[in-house]
């Protein structure tokens, strides 16, 4: 008997380890679905401002340093944490959007070295005055200001002064590790500083087509915080033809048990040892309204 009921609670042990298990893959995948398909249909409205430098899409490193996660075989995952804020229209009304990763007690509590935060949507209108204008008039047509530096302006202000309120940014998906963004023109080839054979470290092309009596700077590729990593920025006219979004998303019940670890290093290497638990999305973005073509 004794032999029997062993035999039975092992079987049923391992029963409910596999319907966690799956319920838990389940979890991951509906968020991480609805995460991507949100940020690739924002992503894809991205619209150039027309405006003397002004920028249309930014992206940058918003952690450091990145998580490595060794694997079988001497290999290693690096998950990196982007940042990336770009311009909207809708029906006559500009907006600039962002996306970043915080901790899950805000957004403008800043993430600490274990790297596994809430992933935040961001959004700001386009300012109402315009000078020359009466106060409280709101343009329709175009875009008046620098609306993607006005809204980095009160995500950084929000950072660096946690009174500030962001009052609109929300969350869309927890245990988020890995955020990233990288640009593509028109034949595919990565817009990066590593790309030496198409794009030197700071690229510039023309503001209008043809237009030889006006040539503003309006793509920089730079350096990021790792070598590596291009941050990028796309103005006036320009957009990439092509993004690819990755998203990283660590398994709930792992989150949970990083959440009960009081010593951070320990959260840390247990963090590191599971790869396994980590589900990546990929995906590639065709941008209508893309210029490097």
């Amino acid at each position: 008997m004794t032999i029997i009921v062993v035999g039975l609670f092992t079987v049923f042990n391992q029963t409910q380890r596999a319907l966690r298990g799956n319920v838990a893959q389940v979890d991951v995948l509906e968020a991480g679905r609805a995460a991507m398909d949100l940020m690739v249909g924002d992503l894809q409205q991205c619209t150039p401002s027309d405006l003397y430098r002004g920028t249309n899409l930014w992206c940058g490193l918003n952690h450091y340093p990145p998580l490595l996660e060794p694997l079988a075989g001497g290999d290693a995952i690096t998950n990196y944490l982007d940042q990336f804020f770009f311009l909207t229209r809708s029906n006559g009304t500009w907006l600039g959007n962002g996306y970043f990763v915080a901790s899950p007690a805000g957004p403008t509590v800043p993430l600490t070295n274990l790297a596994v935060g809430t992933l935040y949507r961001f959004s700001a209108p386009n300012l109402p005055f315009v000078p020359g204008l009466p106060l409280g008039t709101t343009p329709t047509n175009r875009l008046n200001t620098n609306l993607l530096l006005q809204l980095q302006y009160q995500f950084l202000l929000a950072r660096r002064n946690p009174s500030f309120a962001l009052t609109n940014a929300y969350p869309v998906a927890d245990g988020i590790v890995h955020l990233r963004l990288r640009a593509f023109d028109f034949f595919g080839q990565p817009m990066a500083v590593t790309n030496q054979l198409y794009y030197p470290k700071v690229k510039y092309y023309e503001y209008y087509p043809g237009d030889n009596m006006l040539a503003v700077p309006n793509v920089a590729l730079l350096p990021d915080l790792v070598p590596t990593e291009t941050q990028f920025a796309f103005m006036s006219n320009a957009l990439p033809a092509y993004l690819e979004l990755e998203l990283g998303i660590l398994e709930p019940q792992e989150v949970d048990r990083l959440k009960s670890m009081p010593n951070a290093a320990v959260a840390l290497k247990y963090l590191t040892n599971h790869a396994g638990q980590v589900h990546l999305f990929r995906r590639r973005i065709p941008i209508p309204t893309g210029t490097l073509r």
